[in-house]
């Protein structure tokens, strides 16, 4: 009874280790890059109604700052993703091409639109789409947009490289209280590119568009946590949507794609039928499991240790080793 029981126990501790293992998945693993595998594309685009993406990136997630905790990025400290921000949810960042939207009766194309696709326990949902009009103020249409193509040109100047970095170093995290960034890791560097923050978040790079892991993080995390002191002392205040006031911006210019980023196999010489799936678990209901199994896992597992003790206790009292029980 008690070796069956210890071999149900022991089956299901070797159960939580390998889902705890396919949590732990290396975000760099062999055939992962930047963007989503060819399945995973098709499953986010069924969520679209029928809107064609030029690109579908998984979204993963860093905690510069914490403030419920007051821990932040230390110089040698270690660059660890998450993949959700939530148990259960898991994101995609679709960037769009050719969206046309009315605005006052007038149809506009936009040559960038974005929207992002969320997976809650396996059903995909679509999210608002987001896009700008290039105007005079503001000419850079790839704020609607997070296709690596888009960037990896102005990527390799800025981070002074002779080659485009291979996505397969790239991924796409999102950084709370920042916002969006490409981050890159490989032999040669490893560095943040900012890409674009929403209403309240900051440039933690002062418009140099590149941060590199280490003092420069650490000085940045050092800026969250100054800017969500002043957010909460003032939170209606000047404060809103800037960092450090003792950096002078940076005016940096960008450095466009250099032929059809939206073609993205010819663009950075990839197959997306090679990519791998980020998000296995983004496609899958969650797991109910019964009382007979969940909770009465627990119940077994008390009751194994109670039969032990009891055999141990009654072999050592027979051997002469243990006084007998009291009578009560």
């Amino acid at each position: 009874m008690v070796k069956r029981i210890s071999t149900f126990i022991l089956s299901l501790v070797l159960l939580f280790s390998a889902i705890c293992s396919a949590e732990a998945t290396d975000v760099f693993g062999e055939g992962l890059t930047v963007y989503a595998s060819k399945e995973e594309q098709e499953t986010v685009c069924e969520a679209l109604n029928g809107r064609v993406p030029i690109s579908v990136t998984p979204v993963y997630y860093y905690i510069l700052y914490d403030s419920d905790t007051g821990n932040g990025y230390k110089n040698g400290d270690e660059i660890v993703l998450s993949k959700t921000p939530r148990p259960g949810t898991f994101i995609y960042s679709v960037t769009l091409k050719d969206y046309a939207a009315p605005v006052d009766g007038t149809v506009y194309i936009y040559s960038r639109a974005m929207t992002v696709v969320e997976s809650k326990n396996g059903k995909m949902t679509a999210g608002i789409i987001s896009c700008t009009r290039s105007t005079e103020d503001n000419p850079n249409y790839l704020a609607d947009s997070t296709n690596y193509a888009d960037f990896a040109e102005d990527i390799r100047i800025l981070s002074g490289r002779d080659e485009i970095i291979d996505p397969k170093y790239v991924r796409l995290v999102a950084i709370p209280n920042v916002g969006e960034c490409f981050y890159i890791k490989d032999s040669t560097d490893e560095f943040f590119y900012y890409l674009s923050g929403y209403l309240g978040e900051i440039d933690i790079t002062h418009g140099a568009r590149i941060l590199r892991v280490g003092e420069d993080l650490e000085r940045a995390a050092g800026e969250v946590k100054e800017y969500l002191a002043r957010q909460k002392n003032d939170p209606e205040g000047e404060a809103s949507g800037s960092s450090s006031l003792d950096v002078e911006p940076a005016v940096v210019e960008f450095h466009p794609a250099t032929g059809d980023a939206s073609d993205i196999e010819a663009y950075l010489g990839v197959k997306i039928d090679s990519f791998k799936t980020h998000f296995p678990e983004a496609f899958k209901a969650p797991v109910v499991w019964p009382y007979f199994v969940a909770g009465g896992a627990a119940v077994a597992a008390a009751a194994a240790v109670a039969v032990v003790l009891i055999v141990k206790k009654r072999r050592a009292r027979a051997s002469g080793e243990a006084p007998a029980e009291p009578a009560v």
